[in-house]
């Protein structure tokens, strides 16, 4: 099969940052508490009944209560939620409702913890998290729960050097993280393709998603790109997208959780701590403003931030065809990875990004996949990996 790079020449590159700025990325106690909570879904799924979760169904029909405020018998219009999954993110804990859909999880570490909740009857995903007090039980309610916003970037259609992955990886990316939930009123998805992903045109998404978080230090932004790239910089339609850029245009948001997965040539080179190079120059900048210096609290509230490359600085990233089209390797690897038991190590029903990372990483170490055994293809992942990208399904 034939296999193109995303890579652009280094002197296409320099003229397309013609006036810009350079810059780059910048980036225990024993006390123990309980969580504790109870869940309902409405018995018409297409009502809107929460304030977020993570994908369509799930997040729109199944409301979170405190455990046992209500009667025995659920308020009409709701049932109990039943064998429901409620995974403690990052420990392998999982508890499941009851036939009251209620649940109780104790022995919880003191601090922040992250869940994730799931159900066999509902695609998508309920996260969220809570600061647990010791020796204290903190009982959720839908305000623990975070929106999800969506905002996917492809960019195929370049002056020279065009590639054919980008639209479709969109598309895959959309029907894998958010095709079910974008009826949903409760996150908002914005897809950005070819001559519509300008410079402009993604701040502008960005901003607006920071606009639209209601409860911020929950929401949640997905960013995804594909095209063309090259070091600390991602190539848009009309010019290029700086790690410096991409950092602060966050942070200016107020957004304070984010998982950004990037599929072009160099993508590591987007958090490696490293300025904008100039030329073959390889030393570090002198002021490090690289994604990996994102900060760890924003407004006095924690952070989370995940990045997820395609490949390291200096490597080129695949786009080939498969049988549904041309896509990146990476992330035709990946989608296929949000969907293989395999990828899930600690059985919890979830796939975090250090599952899938690790995943992704082994199934690009097959020289067919990347141009030949001359090339190599290696995934970075840096931040939070135990962030949910995806759940399986069993």
């Amino acid at each position: 099969m034939i296999k193109r790079t995303r890579c652009l020449l280094l002197t296409v590159v320099m003229l397309l940052m013609a006036g810009l700025v350079s810059g780059c990325f910048g980036g225990g106690s024993d006390a123990t508490g309980t969580i504790e909570g109870q869940l309902l879904y409405r018995e018409d799924p297409d009502e809107v009944v929460t304030r977020g979760l993570a994908a369509r169904t799930a997040e729109s029909s199944i409301k979170v209560v405190p455990r046992l405020q209500i009667e025995p018998v659920p308020p009409q219009g709701y049932r109990f939620l039943e064998d429901a999954r409620v995974v403690l993110e990052g420990t392998g804990r999982v508890a499941k409702t009851g036939k009251d859909g209620s649940f109780v999880i104790t022995g919880v570490s003191a601090g922040r913890a992250d869940l994730a909740i799931t159900h066999q009857s509902f695609p998508g995903v309920l996260r969220g998290w809570v600061d647990v007090q010791a020796n204290r039980t903190t009982r959720l309610t839908d305000d623990h729960f975070a929106k999800v916003h969506y905002v996917l970037i492809g960019v195929g259609s370049y002056q020279d050097r065009s590639l054919a992955g980008p639209t479709n990886d969109v598309e895959l990316m959309r029907e894998t993280f958010c095709a079910a939930a974008s009826e949903a009123n409760t996150h908002s998805v914005k897809t950005l393709i070819d001559a519509n992903a300008t410079t402009w045109q993604i701040s502008k998404a960005i901003s607006s998603v920071g606009e639209a978080m209601e409860n911020r230090e929950r929401d949640f932004l997905v960013l995804y790109f594909s095209g063309h790239g090259d070091n600390d910089v991602l190539v848009a339609y009309d010019g290029v997208l700086s790690d410096v850029f991409l950092k602060n245009e966050i942070i200016d948001a107020g957004i304070y959780n984010a998982a950004i997965i990037i599929d072009t040539c160099a993508s590591g080179s987007m958090v490696d701590g490293f300025g904008v190079r100039s030329g073959s120059t390889k030393a570090k900048a002198a002021v490090p403003r690289y994604l990996s210096t994102l900060p760890g609290s924003l407004n006095g509230y924690p952070t989370r931030y995940t990045v997820l490359a395609a490949s390291e600085a200096n490597q080129p990233a695949w786009e080939k065809e498969f049988t549904n089209g041309w896509h990146g390797v990476f992330t035709y690897h990946l989608v296929e990875a949000l969907k293989d038991e395999i990828t899930d190590r600690n059985r919890d029903g979830l796939v975090s990004a250090k599952e899938a990372y690790d995943r992704v990483r082994r199934l690009l170490s097959d020289p067919d996949q990347v141009g030949g055994s001359s090339y190599t293809q290696n995934v970075v992942l840096w931040g939070a990996g135990d962030t949910v990208l995806g759940r399986i399904e069993r």
